[in-house]
């Protein structure tokens, strides 16, 4: 039984791409995406959807203009006539936010991206500092440190009334913080004894559970939780016994595992492989699986972090690089693995989630995306494996175009496209977890391009 009803699935397939259009595949390299400007940029960071880069510019004064760049025109407008760093572009897409270093306090504010600025919070009470701020999963508040009467204190401010709620013991050092996907803890490093490693209630609250004990040897990068979020990576520049490294550890604690010898990780949307430093601290991808570290990039710039910034679709490592006059160039290096389906919006009970997909090479291919709650068994479709499993949502995905909209479509001229899924408002979705996945096809039917599986979490 369950063999008849692999095969309904995959017919299934068969049938929503069997008649669908094909280009030959172009390799993709490594681009440099500015060259002629007399000024640096700084802190290049891709947008949720992957189709633009933001960041400051200095090739139009010393103000330092926050610009957005569309990558495949390379088109700018600027969005901020003075722009401050660092900053960080909302999940849902809508806005930036950013810091204000000029003020003693260092307010925060937003852009919307059609220009302007308003501020999101300021602060109470005097205070000597924030940190770089990070979104939520949800984009309704921003993460940060700040500097308490002794110690750094992780915080949480919510957009909707800007205030400022403690997260952590303030008579303990904290700092780095970034939400777990799943939207209900805080992963950061702290001082007790030596630095550590812990998590803590998004909501505030709770005590410090610690993930990795104290050791005064050690020194941690910044932390990145896995897009499925049930690890934290993270580099230390003296792990105990050996050299440096990059490191997991599960949500849940328990023995870290060293995954590679190098440095600052940054997942990729599937979970599979990091973007690192690797030999010579050049731009690399380090394999998850096996370890092995494969240089893809040039030499970037450590004055911003995190220096390197993944793809959303995983097919590219955003970096800075100086050239020969001394101007920090804005590349991207290919990362050599699948595209993985790119999400925009809040991933929200009763919301409607974006879904953006890229296929280098691929412009007016067909496409077909589809949702399963788990990547195995993958179903196998003309001797290739696409790493979604047959199950129900895997069929619903394909055959209700209601709540999986735009599912199958024709990539434009830069070889995108866009879905859409509509996260029903009842029915204990919220925590649940599934995947996407697409292809694209000849007019044959022939799979062409098979995309990695996105992990995705449905926040409450």
């Amino acid at each position: 039984m369950r063999r008849g009803r692999r095969q309904r699935v995959t017919s299934v397939l068969v049938l929503a791409v069997g008649s669908l259009s094909f280009l030959s595949k172009m390799a993709e390299a490594q681009r440099q995406l500015t060259s002629n400007q007399t000024g640096s940029r700084y802190n290049a960071r891709w947008s949720p959807d992957g189709r633009e880069i933001v960041c400051l510019d200095g090739d139009r004064g010393n103000n330092l203009p926050m610009v957005i760049m569309d990558v495949d025109t390379l088109q700018e407008r600027v969005i901020l006539p003075t722009g401050w760093r660092p900053f960080e572009w909302s999940p849902d897409g809508t806005k930036i936010v950013f810091i204000d270093p000029s003020m003693r306090s260092h307010p925060f504010w937003t852009s919307p991206l059609t220009g302007g600025q308003f501020p999101v919070l300021m602060p109470q009470a005097p205070a000597t500092g924030r940190s770089a701020p990070r979104w939520t999963g949800d984009s309704s508040a921003i993460l940060y440190h700040r500097s308490g009467i002794s110690v750094l204190q992780m915080c949480r401010a919510n957009l909707s009334d800007g205030l400022e709620v403690l997260l952590t013991d303030p008579n303990t050092d904290s700092r780095d913080g970034q939400a777990n996907p799943a939207g209900d803890i805080l992963g950061f490093w702290f001082w007790s004894s030596g630095q550590a490693i812990g998590k803590a209630r998004l909501s505030g609250g709770g005590p410090i559970t610690t993930l990795v004990p104290p050791d005064g040897r050690r020194r941690y990068f910044p932390l990145d939780w896995s897009p499925d979020g049930t690890v934290l990576a993270y580099g230390a520049d003296a792990p105990p016994g050996g050299s440096a490294g990059i490191f997991t550890i599960s949500r849940e604690g328990g023995n870290e595992t060293f995954i590679g010898p190098a440095g600052e990780p940054q997942w990729s949307p599937d979970g599979e492989w990091l973007g690192v430093f690797g030999p010579s601290a050049v731009v690399s991808v380090l394999d998850v699986r096996t370890g092995q570290v494969t240089p893809v990039g040039g030499v970037p710039v450590f004055s911003d972090l995190p220096a390197l910034h993944v793809s959303p679709d995983g097919t590219e490592i955003l970096y800075l690089s100086t050239d020969a006059r001394n101007i920090d160039q804005i590349w991207t290096a290919p990362s050599g693995r699948s595209p993985v389906p790119a999400i925009v919006g809040t991933r929200r009970v009763g919301s409607d989630l974006g879904v953006a997909l890229r296929a280098p090479g691929d412009p007016g291919r067909a496409y077909v995306m589809a949702a399963a709650f788990s990547k195995e068994p993958a179903l196998q479709v003309q001797g290739r494996s696409i790493p979604l499993a047959p199950d129900p949502l895997f069929v619903a995905s394909l055959t209700r175009p209601d709540l999986f909209i735009g599912f199958t479509g024709i990539l434009d001229t830069f070889a995108r496209g866009s879905a859409t899924v509509r996260i029903p408002a009842s029915g204990g979705v919220a925590g649940l977890r599934f995947y996407l996945a697409f292809v694209t096809v000849d007019g044959a039917g022939t799979l062409r391009t098979v995309s990695g599986a996105r992990p995705v979490t449905v926040l409450p």
